[in-house]
């Protein structure tokens, strides 16, 4: 039974350890979704800018360009961290499963040995009445 304990202890950590990545890439994947917003507010803080002056104008087409490519580099990389946290929940769901397995496997051990323990103490309580029964007819 201790050794159902220890793989408990393990795969409770391997769980633990798995959500903590899991938090830590959503917590990316919410800094990318900032980072676009923030992208998407000074862009039109730009162009708002730009078509109020004609010099502001001339170079925002490169501006945008540039823009749009970190956008685009963004974007990527958000789509890579889902993809990760993808992978991540399913590892954190098969961990769950695991530990699951082994919680439920100790549990039965401990029905099982309560089991036989109440057996055993009705088994004494069992041969105390046989005997009381058999002094008490031979008296």
């Amino acid at each position: 039974m201790k050794g159902i304990e220890s793989l408990i202890r393990l795969h409770k950590w391997r769980v633990d350890e798995e959500r903590r990545r899991l938090v830590a890439l959503e917590s990316v994947a919410l800094d990318f979704d900032r980072r676009l917003d923030a992208l998407v507010a000074e862009l039109r803080h730009e162009s708002a800018v730009a078509s109020g002056s004609i010099d502001a104008a001339l170079g925002f087409g490169g501006y945008a360009s540039g823009m749009r490519e970190r956008r685009e580099r963004l974007i990527q990389s958000k789509e890579e961290i889902e993809a990760e946290i993808a992978s991540v929940r399913d590892l954190v769901s098969r961990a769950f499963e695991e530990l699951k397995r082994y919680e439920i496997l100790a549990e039965d051990g401990r029905r099982r040995a309560a089991l036989k323990e109440k057996r055993a103490q009705q088994s004494v309580l069992d041969d105390v009445g046989v005997d009381r029964f058999r002094r008490a007819r031979s008296a």
